[in-house]
């Protein structure tokens, strides 16, 4: 069990190494990236969702970025890199979320580090956490709701939909999960 901990520990590390400096950049990762900042950046700066600028997306995400300009802002950090350390603490939870729930599910560490590893490496989940997109905050949601869900309980229910409905209120796509 605690080769497997090292395992993830070294890998997570090595990834790491390789995505932080990439992370650290002012240019934008691609479209998604630049746009969702702006959009954001404006809304902490008192600009109203849908109403004073259009948004492809759903509110939650948006909301999320605004609020982490307005914290960033109130304790004096530059705004793109608090958004640009939040995307990077969220990769690293939801890749410890998968751990946890393949683990539940499939009840052996070697299939939930392998599980775990893979989300940390696979190139689209690893492209998103360069960037400020929507798709990390609704994977996150909708490993919550399926974690919850598999609880079978009345709360743990309730959770479940809770989760999913954030998730849609993140991104459509979430919508036929």
């Amino acid at each position: 069990a605690n080769k497997i901990y090292i395992v993830l520990l070294v890998v997570g590390a090595l990834v790491y190494a390789i995505v932080v400096p990439l992370h650290w950049s002012e240019g934008y990762i691609d479209f998604g990236d630049g746009n969702y900042l702006y959009i954001s950046w404006r809304m902490a700066n008192g600009v109203v969702l849908y109403r004073d600028v259009m948004a492809p997306q759903p509110p939650i995400h948006l909301c999320l970025g605004s609020a982490l300009m307005r914290l960033a802002e109130a304790a004096g950090l530059p705004s793109l890199y608090t958004v640009r350390a939040f995307s990077l603490l969220l990769h690293l939870a939801t890749f410890l979320l998968i751990y946890i729930l393949s683990l539940r599910i499939f009840q052996q560490r070697p299939i939930a580090t392998l599980s775990a590893l893979v989300y940390l490496i696979i190139p689209v989940g690893f492209w998103w956490s360069l960037g400020y997109q929507s798709e990390p905050t609704e994977i996150f949601f909708l490993l919550f709701a399926v974690y919850f869900f598999l609880n079978e309980s009345r709360g743990s229910l309730i959770l479940s939909a809770l989760f999913s409905t954030l998730a849609v209120f993140t991104n459509m796509t979430a919508a036929p999960y």
